[in-house]
Parts: structure tokens; C-alpha cells; sequence
């Protein structure tokens, strides 16, 4: 599940914060000892605890989304509206902060019921500020960190509905080949994987392991004729054709 929320701009944050510690102080005596420091150093943090005495209290806290300028209301409605035209789907989560200042907008998760207490997958967001505090001056920017072996956990449940390409250059002579067949695959939106490494054998057997549906062999027979081999791992069949019927065959 993809999780959005917006942070707004510094100040409708500044004006949502101060609302936010009036409520929290009221429940001061009844917060968590980590909610407790966190009230006065970072306030905005204690809506992501996973305490359930800490959620029970946050469940009527004010929402940010409330306190947005007019701007910022624009910006993440634009926001969805593109998500919406492009069919992704979302949901948004009014509680799901960055606890950092330079931190502005968009925030987002990739998150899952599959793996327990480790639910988020991948999160980030924008952070334009994060220039100037450093001494220079905003520029936008925006990034995002992922558990590498969450991503590894999750490949056992099959929800990487869009299989790689993989296509394997027959001898070191054909890489260069190889690499500029995978950059136009990739410049027309298809998930490719270069693999030139190791026997052709154990090759073919890494591509098996990974359930992909397609290989593309390229040897010294197809970088003369400026051809692929292209192989559907479906139905076994091989056909040598262009890299230009491979597009329309992949799309």
C-alpha cells in the first residue's frame, strides 16, 4: 500500500505544532516515557508511536491538513490528481510525519500487512530545506530509504506482478552490445536486467530462479545482423527478431 500525507509548508507546520502540544499537554501524565521527552524536543514525532497508550490519546489529535496554507493545499491535491490520472492507488495517512525540520510537502510509505510489526517497506519525501541548512539556499529534492532484506521477505508472496527482461550477452565481446539493448528497453519503460557474468548454463538457470517470463541472448551472430534472440520462457519458443518488434511485443 502506497501511504501519502503533506507536511504543508514551515509554516503551516510552525501553527499545527503549537495546536498539537496545547492538545498533548492535557494528556501529558498519561504519554509514553519516550512521547514524554519527545513533547518538548519533537512534538510532530509522537504521532508516529506504535505505544497503544500513546494511540489511544493521538486518535482525536488535531489533523495537519487543517492548518495547511491555501498553497499547500493546492500542491498535494495536484499531487493526487496526477497519481489518480496514472491509476496508482493510495491511501492517505494523516499521521504519518517526519520528525526532521528540512522535511517539507509529500511524505509517502510502501508499506505491508505481510510482514508483522515490520510493516514499511520503503519511505520517504521531499525535503527542499535540507539544502539551505546545510548553508546554501532550497533546491527541491526529494528521497527515500528501503529495506533491502524487507524487499527479499516480501519476494516469497509474487507481488512483483511485472517480470524483468533479462538479456544475456554470449561472451565478453557483446556487453557493450548487451548494455545499449538494455538501456533502450529501459528508456521505453521495461524492467531489464543485464546478467554477463558466469557460464551461460548457471546464467540461464538465475533467470529460471526468478520466474522471469523473457531472455534475450545476444551473441556475435545477432551484433552483426543487428538482431536479438528473443526467448518466451512460456511457451519454450525462440524467435530472432529486432529490437523493434521486441518493443511491440513487450509492451
Amino acid at each position: 500500500t502506497l501511504e501519502l500525507n503533506s507536511l504543508g509548508c514551515s509554516e503551516s507546520r510552525i501553527v499545527y505544532q503549537q495546536k498539537l502540544v496545547e492538545y498533548l499537554n492535557d494528556f501529558k501524565d498519561k504519554l509514553s516515557g519516550e512521547s514524554k521527552i519527545r513533547l518538548n524536543k519533537n512534538p510532530m514525532r509522537i504521532l508516529d508511536s506504535k505505544s497503544e497508550i500513546d494511540q489511544k490519546i493521538i486518535a482525536n489529535a488535531p489533523i495537519l491538513s487543517d492548518y495547511h496554507t491555501n498553497e499547500s493545499k493546492k500542491y498535494f491535491d495536484e499531487l493526487l490528481k496526477y497519481l489518480d490520472i496514472l491509476g496508482i492507488k493510495y491511501s492517505i495517512n494523516p499521521r504519518l510525519v517526519r520528525g526532521l525540520d528540512y522535511y517539507c510537502h509529500t511524505v509517502f510509505e510502501f508499506t505491508t500487512q505481510k510482514l508483522g510489526s515490520q510493516a514499511t517497506i520503503l519511505a520517504g519525501g521531499r525535503y527542499d530545506m535540507l539544502s539551505r541548512i546545510m548553508g546554501n539556499y532550497d533546491v527541491h529534492a526529494i528521497g527515500f530509504a528501503a529495506g533491502i532484506e524487507r524487499i527479499a521477505l516480501m519476494k516469497k508472496y509474487n507481488i512483483f506482478v511485472i517480470k524483468p527482461v533479462f538479456v544475456l550477452p554470449i561472451g565478453k565481446n557483446n556487453i557493450c552490445y548487451a548494455l545499449d539493448i538494455v538501456d533502450k528497453l529501459r528508456l521505453h519503460n521495461i524492467i531489464s536486467i543485464i546478467d554477463p557474468i558466469g557460464k551461460i548454463a548457471k546464467r540461464i538457470q538465475r533467470v529460471l530462479n526468478e520466474d522471469a517470463k523473457f531472455i534475450i541472448f545476444v551473441g556475435d551472430e545477432e551484433k552483426m545482423n543487428n538482431n536479438l534472440k528473443f526467448k518466451d520462457l512460456k511457451n519454450q519458443k525462440e524467435y530472432i527478431i529486432d529490437l523493434e518488434k521486441v518493443l511491440e511485443l513487450l509492451k
